[in-house]
Protein backbone atom coordinates (compact mmCIF):
# COMPACT_ATOMS: atom_id res chain seq x y z
CA UNK A 1 0.00 0.00 0.00
CA UNK A 2 0.71 3.45 -0.38
CA UNK A 3 2.87 4.48 2.30
CA UNK A 4 5.44 7.88 3.98
CA UNK A 5 8.41 7.99 6.30
CA UNK A 6 8.78 10.70 8.63
CA UNK A 7 12.12 12.52 8.71
CA UNK A 8 10.90 14.61 11.58
CA UNK A 9 10.91 17.96 9.52
CA UNK A 10 8.09 17.76 6.87
CA UNK A 11 4.60 17.34 7.18
CA UNK A 12 2.79 14.83 5.59
CA UNK A 13 1.59 16.91 2.64
CA UNK A 14 4.65 17.41 2.06
CA UNK A 15 6.18 14.04 2.29
CA UNK A 16 3.50 12.87 -0.21
CA UNK A 17 4.37 15.89 -2.49
CA UNK A 18 8.18 14.47 -1.99
CA UNK A 19 7.35 10.97 -2.82
CA UNK A 20 5.16 11.18 -6.08
CA UNK A 21 7.90 14.01 -7.54
CA UNK A 22 10.70 11.24 -6.66
CA UNK A 23 9.14 8.41 -7.38
CA UNK A 24 7.15 9.17 -9.80
CA UNK A 25 3.96 7.66 -7.64
CA UNK A 26 0.73 8.36 -7.81
CA UNK A 27 -0.59 9.07 -4.47
CA UNK A 28 -3.59 11.86 -4.70
CA UNK A 29 -4.70 13.54 -1.21
CA UNK A 30 -8.32 12.45 -1.43
CA UNK A 31 -11.03 11.61 1.27
CA UNK A 32 -9.50 7.96 1.82
CA UNK A 33 -6.35 9.34 2.81
CA UNK A 34 -8.00 12.38 5.38
CA UNK A 35 -9.87 9.72 6.67
CA UNK A 36 -7.32 7.15 7.28
CA UNK A 37 -4.75 10.24 9.14
CA UNK A 38 -8.11 11.36 10.78
CA UNK A 39 -8.80 7.73 12.13
CA UNK A 40 -4.51 7.87 13.52
CA UNK A 41 -5.45 11.07 15.11
CA UNK A 42 -3.15 13.05 12.40
CA UNK A 43 -3.43 15.82 9.64
CA UNK A 44 -1.89 16.74 6.54
CA UNK A 45 0.18 19.08 8.46
CA UNK A 46 1.24 16.83 11.02
CA UNK A 47 5.07 16.03 11.12
CA UNK A 48 5.90 12.39 11.48
CA UNK A 49 8.74 11.79 13.99
CA UNK A 50 12.14 10.18 11.37
CA UNK A 51 11.43 6.76 10.73
CA UNK A 52 7.59 6.55 11.61
CA UNK A 53 6.25 4.38 8.46
CA UNK A 54 2.33 5.72 8.07
CA UNK A 55 0.15 3.39 5.42
CA UNK A 56 -2.02 5.64 3.89
CA UNK A 57 -4.53 3.22 2.26
CA UNK A 58 -5.61 -0.20 2.53
CA UNK A 59 -5.04 -1.16 -1.17
CA UNK A 60 -2.08 -1.60 -3.38
CA UNK A 61 -2.51 -0.40 -6.71
CA UNK A 62 -0.31 1.38 -9.06
CA UNK A 63 -2.71 3.74 -9.73
CA UNK A 64 -3.49 5.46 -6.41
CA UNK A 65 0.01 5.17 -5.03
CA UNK A 66 0.78 1.46 -4.65
CA UNK A 67 4.61 0.41 -5.09
CA UNK A 68 7.01 -1.74 -7.28
CA UNK A 69 8.87 -2.87 -4.24
CA UNK A 70 10.75 -5.52 -5.34
CA UNK A 71 11.64 -6.96 -8.77
CA UNK A 72 11.23 -11.11 -8.80
CA UNK A 73 13.00 -13.17 -11.32
CA UNK A 74 11.53 -16.61 -11.14
CA UNK A 75 14.14 -18.92 -10.37
CA UNK A 76 12.60 -22.01 -9.71
CA UNK A 77 11.26 -24.53 -12.53
CA UNK A 78 8.22 -25.46 -9.73
CA UNK A 79 6.82 -21.75 -9.69
CA UNK A 80 7.35 -21.47 -14.07
CA UNK A 81 4.76 -24.52 -14.04
CA UNK A 82 2.70 -23.17 -11.85
CA UNK A 83 2.69 -19.51 -13.68
CA UNK A 84 2.32 -22.03 -16.53
CA UNK A 85 -0.90 -23.94 -15.50
CA UNK A 86 -2.28 -20.50 -13.98
CA UNK A 87 -1.94 -18.92 -17.71
CA UNK A 88 -3.98 -22.24 -18.98
CA UNK A 89 -6.74 -22.22 -16.83
CA UNK A 90 -7.61 -18.46 -17.01
CA UNK A 91 -6.76 -18.68 -21.23
CA UNK A 92 -4.63 -16.28 -21.25
CA UNK A 93 -1.25 -15.51 -22.26
CA UNK A 94 -0.20 -12.27 -20.85
CA UNK A 95 -1.39 -11.14 -17.10
CA UNK A 96 -0.45 -9.67 -14.02
CA UNK A 97 -0.56 -12.09 -10.80
CA UNK A 98 -0.68 -10.27 -7.80
CA UNK A 99 0.03 -11.83 -4.62
CA UNK A 100 1.58 -11.72 -0.87
CA UNK A 101 4.00 -14.28 0.01
CA UNK A 102 6.52 -14.78 3.29
CA UNK A 103 8.85 -16.26 0.49
CA UNK A 104 7.89 -15.67 -3.05
CA UNK A 105 10.27 -19.21 -3.78
CA UNK A 106 7.70 -20.71 -1.56
CA UNK A 107 4.34 -20.98 -3.92
CA UNK A 108 2.62 -22.86 -0.43
CA UNK A 109 3.08 -19.35 1.11
CA UNK A 110 1.35 -17.35 -1.70
CA UNK A 111 -2.24 -15.85 -1.38
CA UNK A 112 -3.08 -14.86 -4.74
CA UNK A 113 -4.68 -11.38 -4.24
CA UNK A 114 -5.52 -10.44 -7.98
CA UNK A 115 -4.83 -12.20 -11.77
CA UNK A 116 -5.10 -9.46 -14.24
CA UNK A 117 -5.83 -10.49 -17.64
CA UNK A 118 -5.10 -6.89 -18.95
CA UNK A 119 -2.31 -5.81 -17.16
CA UNK A 120 -1.22 -2.12 -17.40
CA UNK A 121 2.78 -1.69 -17.17
CA UNK A 122 2.61 1.74 -17.25
CA UNK A 123 3.78 1.53 -13.29
CA UNK A 124 6.74 -0.58 -14.19
CA UNK A 125 7.91 1.91 -16.66
CA UNK A 126 7.74 4.96 -14.61
CA UNK A 127 9.81 2.79 -12.27
CA UNK A 128 12.18 1.03 -14.53
CA UNK A 129 11.61 2.73 -18.18
CA UNK A 130 15.07 0.78 -19.33
CA UNK A 131 13.35 -2.59 -18.04
CA UNK A 132 10.02 -1.93 -18.64
CA UNK A 133 10.88 -1.43 -22.88
CA UNK A 134 13.47 -4.75 -22.52
CA UNK A 135 9.77 -6.11 -21.25
CA UNK A 136 7.76 -4.63 -23.98
CA UNK A 137 9.99 -5.98 -26.83
CA UNK A 138 9.45 -9.65 -25.36
CA UNK A 139 5.46 -9.21 -25.08
CA UNK A 140 5.34 -8.01 -28.65
CA UNK A 141 7.88 -10.43 -29.68
CA UNK A 142 5.71 -12.98 -28.17
CA UNK A 143 2.34 -12.01 -30.10
CA UNK A 144 3.86 -12.03 -33.13
CA UNK A 145 6.06 -15.76 -32.56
Amino acid sequence: PPQIVGDGKNNIRQLIFQKNKINGQQIKIDEIIKERLKQLSLSLKSVLSKGKIIILRDNSNLATGGEIIKEIKIKTQKIKKIIKKISQIFGVRFFALDLMAKDIEQPESWIILELNGNPSFEGFYRYNPKKAMAIYKKIIKKCFT
